[in-house]
C-alpha cells in the first residue's frame, strides 16, 4: 500500500493508509499482531483528513494555528490547533507541491472546510489531486504498485534498506533487486501523436509488447499527455521511442526521466 507511517512515541504509532485499503490494512495488521503485544485501531470513522496544498499554503495557513511552521520539515508532524480546534498535522501530500496534510476529529470536519476556504484557498477534487501526482511521478496503489509490482520496480529504492539485525517481510527479496536490478522497471512516458493514454494500454517497441502504462492523462501544467508505465528494463532509457496501443490504433511515445514537475 501506499501509506504514511507516524510513530508518536515509542510505543504508539499513526499509520495513514490509502482509503480503498483500509480494511484490508486492517486485516493485514492484525494477521501480522498475532501473539505480539500490539493493539490496533480503526479510528477512520471517527477521524476526517484534508490537504491544504499549494504555493502558497504556508502563508495561508500560518495565521490559523498555534505552531510556527517553518520549524516542521517534510515528512514530520506536530499536534497542535486550528482555530483552538486540535488537529494532527503533518508537511505531507501527494501533489507534488509544498503543502500539509490535516487530519482532526469528524465532527469539525465542516468548520475546518469553511475555515480553510476563508483563506482564498480553492476546493479540488480527485482528478485534479491525480493530475498533480502523476506530474510529480508519486506511485499509487494499484497503479504503480501493487501486489505484483515490488517498490524496486516502481523506483522506489530509496525505501528500501538492508538494516542489519531487522527483519521485514519481503526482504531478501527485495534487498536482492536492490543490488541486482530487476526485469521490469516503472519510465516516465510522452505521447508524441494527437491522444491521451491510460491505464493498462499496451505499449510496443518494434512490434513486440514491452509493457504497459501504469497511470496516464492530459497534464494541465504542461499541456500535453504524459504518463508512467511497467516496460522490459532493457528498455528504460529516456529517448527511447515506443509505440503505445490505443483503441486498435498504435501511437509514437517516447521514454522520458522523470519526475514530470515537482515543488518539494
Amino acid at each position: 500500500d501506499d501509506l504514511f507511517y507516524y510513530e508518536e512515541s515509542r510505543d504508539l504509532f499513526r499509520i495513514i493508509v490509502n482509503a480503498t485499503n483500509i480494511q484490508k490494512d486492517f486485516e493485514w495488521l492484525n494477521e501480522h499482531a498475532k501473539g505480539k503485544d500490539v493493539k490496533i485501531q480503526n479510528l477512520t470513522s471517527k477521524r476526517s483528513r484534508l490537504a491544504f496544498q499549494g504555493p502558497k499554503s504556508d502563508d495561508l495557513l500560518q495565521p490559523l494555528v498555534n505552531i510556527d511552521l517553518t520549524e516542521l520539515k517534510r515528512f514530520y508532524f506536530k499536534h497542535c490547533k486550528l482555530n483552538d480546534i486540535p488537529i494532527f498535522l503533518a508537511r505531507t501530500g501527494y501533489t507534488g507541491e509544498n503543502g500539509f496534510e490535516i487530519s482532526f476529529e469528524k465532527e469539525n470536519s465542516e468548520k475546518i472546510w469553511k475555515i480553510l476556504l476563508k483563506t482564498g484557498a480553492s476546493p479540488a477534487g480527485l482528478g485534479a489531486r491525480d493530475s498533480l501526482r502523476l506530474e510529480a511521478a508519486y506511485s499509487l496503489y494499484g497503479h504503480e504498485i501493487s501486489d505484483t509490482i515490488t517498490p524496486i520496480e516502481a523506483g522506489l529504492n530509496w525505501l528500501v534498506k538492508p538494516k542489519k539485525n531487522i527483519e521485514y517481510i519481503g526482504k531478501t527479496t527485495l534487498v536482492k533487486q536492490k543490488s541486482e536490478g530487476t526485469e521490469r522497471i516503472i519510465v516516465g512516458l510522452n505521447l508524441l501523436d494527437k491522444g491521451i493514454i491510460r491505464q493498462n494500454y499496451k505499449i510496443f517497441k518494434n512490434g513486440n509488447e514491452i509493457g504497459y502504462v501504469t497511470s496516464g492523462g492530459y497534464s494541465p501544467t504542461f499541456k500535453k499527455t504524459i504518463g508512467l508505465g511497467l516496460v522490459k528494463t532493457q528498455f528504460n532509457e529516456a529517448g527511447t521511442e515506443i509505440e503505445i496501443e490505443i483503441r486498435g490504433k498504435f501511437l509514437k511515445g517516447i521514454i522520458v526521466s522523470t519526475p514530470f514537475y515537482r515543488n518539494v
